[in-house]
């Protein structure tokens, strides 16, 4: 059964998240975080971070910030058997229209920055305007 639809305790800039149950039992939320509210939806997009829960969703006390520009969003998400979580998403579709991916670790969101080796943010895969 289904209990009655109501509200979410996540806020969210009107937008796509991520979430997915990791390897170690965790939640994994990849989804905007403490946003600059704004009039325009699209600007709103910023603060995109992925988060970690240890209590089933009920809080998400460790977070790591992916990417604190305006108009990023619709992640996505792949977790390899290791436990690496590599992730994708979109950047300004109307402007640069990037496409960008990150790889990091539970460890990574637990500091709240990326120590491991092969940890990274921001790498830029697709973009209108060439890279130099």
């Amino acid at each position: 059964t289904w209990t009655k639809a109501g509200p979410s305790k996540l806020e969210s800039p009107v937008s796509r998240f991520f979430i997915r149950r990791m390897p170690s039992g965790r939640l994994l939320l990849i989804n905007h975080f403490n946003f600059k509210d704004t009039d325009t939806l699209q600007a709103r997009r910023n603060n995109l971070c992925a988060m970690l829960s240890e209590d089933d969703g009920q809080t998400w006390p460790f977070r790591l910030l992916l990417d604190e520009r305006d108009k990023v969003s619709y992640p996505d998400a792949a977790i390899s058997p290791d436990g690496t979580i590599n992730i994708i998403y979109d950047r300004d579709r109307y402007g640069v229209s990037e496409i960008l991916t990150a790889q990091i670790t539970e460890n990574d969101i637990f500091s709240g920055e990326p120590k491991h080796p092969d940890s990274y943010l921001k790498n830029v895969i697709s973009s209108r305007i060439p890279q130099i």
